[in-house]
């Protein structure tokens, strides 16, 4: 990610890095740093959606969320998939490989499957999925398009999968959204639309040509 950056940028990103991790560990209360190590650490995300204008895909507009490793580097762990044909599905994608264990969960590279989400520690639905590779892909159906959009709009949601029911957290950090464009501009990510959820609904539907 920063391969042909200069030190100066990298102890700007590593900077910010810090300070937003900081944030999460000052913000939790007691009872949820005793919970927390009841359970997995949360994936921290930021809130908004990266659409970048290097991806010039012909068919599809993907809108991304990150996240931040022990390393200081920023994956991208979660995906908007928007197909220009109003025939596919839209669907987000989960990228696992810096996240968890998932090449213990599953048998075969490609496997269908369902998960159970818990969505802002309120409500609990199942959803179907598919993995391939090293992610976890998600259809927004007309019998799941309630929950998914839930799920997109979460502050929190936790996922359990797999016959050995892996859970993993994943909570949007506030101090990230807001740091993000600079994060964006040290890490010279290039020109980039950083849009809301309700924004990247909207703008996906506006590019499939529906109402």
């Amino acid at each position: 990610m920063f391969k042909n950056a200069s030190s100066h940028t990298l102890r700007r990103f590593r900077n910010l890095a810090l300070t937003i991790m900081a944030s999460a560990v000052i913000a939790s209360s007691p009872e949820e740093t005793k919970a927390a190590g009841e359970g997995p650490q949360p994936v921290y995300i930021n809130g908004s959606w990266v659409v970048r204008k290097a991806d010039t895909y012909p068919n599809k507009r993907v809108y991304r969320r990150y996240s931040f490793t022990k390393d200081m580097e920023m994956p991208n762990v979660m995906l908007l998939q928007c197909p220009k044909d109003p025939g596919k599905h839209v669907h987000f994608s989960l990228e696992m490989r810096r996240v968890g264990p998932i090449d213990k969960v599953f048998s075969s590279e490609f496997e269908s499957f369902n998960a159970r989400f818990l969505v802002d520690g309120r409500h609990s639905f199942t959803l179907p999925g598919e993995f391939i590779k090293t992610e976890l892909f998600f259809d927004r159906t007309p019998d799941t398009a309630e929950d998914f959009d839930e799920v997109i709009r979460a502050s929190e949601f936790q996922t359990r999968f797999g016959q050995r029911e892996v859970r993993v957290v994943f909570k949007v950090m506030p101090e990230f959204t807001k740091a993000l464009p600079e994060l964006l501009q040290a890490m010279k990510a290039g020109p980039v639309s950083i849009l809301t959820t309700a924004e990247a609904i909207r703008d996906c539907r506006q590019y499939r040509g529906e109402r």
